[in-house]
């Protein structure tokens, strides 16, 4: 079973397989909240994805404990079983690898469908970019709000239902397994 599991290419269950990644965030954008990374997590199967700032490398497992404990020791439906990454020997990966091990979980080096950093920057990053641009808009508070924003655009989208998730159904949807509440989000044009 271990060995179909490693072959698949995508999981089909919520939190099974995991992908995490940092981004380091140009110096002036980051430095009001003194943000050196943002650590971004994604689940492989329906791409809900968190995102942290880290002041420190102390933070990390912190924030580590602060997404397990809100995110998925609450859920029943959700066991984490492996973490994809493409084995950088940085120390914040080592942090992470060795904070996983303490919870049982498996590291794996990334599939081919997220393999490199070009494949992670396309499917995690970019996107997210760009709704934090256009969240921002305004280049005189776009470094002044720019971490706030980028955990902002990564829980709008969350929200937002993708045409790879069954039913067009949102990530959110799918982790939690019930529908989020947007009665605070504004129709286009409205």
């Amino acid at each position: 079973m271990a060995s179909e599991q490693t072959s698949r290419e995508k999981s089909d269950v919520p939190g099974e397989k995991l992908a995490f990644d940092f981004w380091i965030p140009p110096l002036k954008q980051a430095a009001l909240f003194s943000v050196k990374a943002i650590l971004g997590i994604r689940d492989d199967c329906c791409g809900i994805a968190w995102t942290y700032p880290l002041s420190s490398k102390a933070t990390l497992p912190k924030q580590l404990d602060t997404w397990w404990n809100e995110e998925v020791a609450p859920l029943e439906h959700i066991k984490v079983d492996a973490v994809y990454c493409d084995f950088e020997n940085v120390n914040l990966t080592a942090q992470v690898r060795e904070w996983m091990a303490l919870k049982g979980i498996r590291f794996e080096p990334s599939p081919p469908h997220m393999k490199g950093r070009t494949n992670i920057i396309k499917t995690f990053w970019r996107p997210l970019l760009v709704k934090v641009r256009k969240m921002l808009g305004d280049q005189d508070v776009a470094s002044f709000y720019f971490p706030a924003a980028v955990i902002k655009a990564t829980k709008l989208m969350a929200l937002e239902p993708t045409k790879t998730n069954p039913g067009c159904s949102s990530p959110f949807a799918i982790w939690y397994r019930k529908v989020p509440f947007g009665g605070y989000l504004r129709a286009w044009g409205g």
